[in-house]
């Protein structure tokens, strides 16, 4: 096989083991808040987490399929919080976390950690809108994410399809 089809596979094997993960462990990590501080090193350095999840490769067709399933993620989430379902909006949140990690993960390999470290903050700010059922701040947030993931998407060089 060639080496770039072996890369491939080997990125969407560790993505879909990836989201595996995250589904096992919902039932076991009440709260990603607890998680997050206990693994951040530092109130703004998000590299130790972006640099556990780095995949082995970066195909620009798995960065698109990740960038627009977090789309499609944040589409889902606003529709939760605009009915006011906090609880469901929890659960589509902590979906999208693992995915979120994984493409902050090929934006510092190409962008650097400054780039990562604007991002990553308003992620987590979203999940604390959502935990504390503040509507109209959850609603600004996925707004903020999503231009985020639109920017990323461009300043990778990548191509949507939403």
């Amino acid at each position: 096989m060639k080496p770039k089809i072996l890369i491939i596979i080997a990125s969407v094997i560790l993505i879909v083991l990836n989201l595996t993960a995250c589904g096992s462990t919902q039932s076991t990590e009440p709260n990603h808040s607890q998680h997050a501080e206990e693994t951040k090193p530092a109130e703004t350095d998000h590299s130790q987490h972006v640099a556990e999840t780095t995949p082995a490769a970066s195909d620009g067709n798995q960065v698109s399929k990740a960038i627009e399933d977090e789309l499609s993620g944040l589409t889902n989430l606003e529709k939760e919080v605009n009915n006011g379902d906090f609880k469901a909006a929890s659960a589509v949140f902590e979906g999208m976390h693992d995915q979120f990690h994984t493409i902050l993960a090929i934006l510092k390999d190409k962008k650097g950690n400054a780039y990562v470290d604007k991002i990553h903050p308003k992620f987590d700010a979203l999940e604390d809108a959502i935990n504390k059922n503040d509507k109209d701040n959850a609603l600004n947030l996925i707004k903020i994410n999503r231009d985020a993931l639109y920017t990323a998407a461009k300043d990778l060089g990548v191509a949507l399809n939403q």
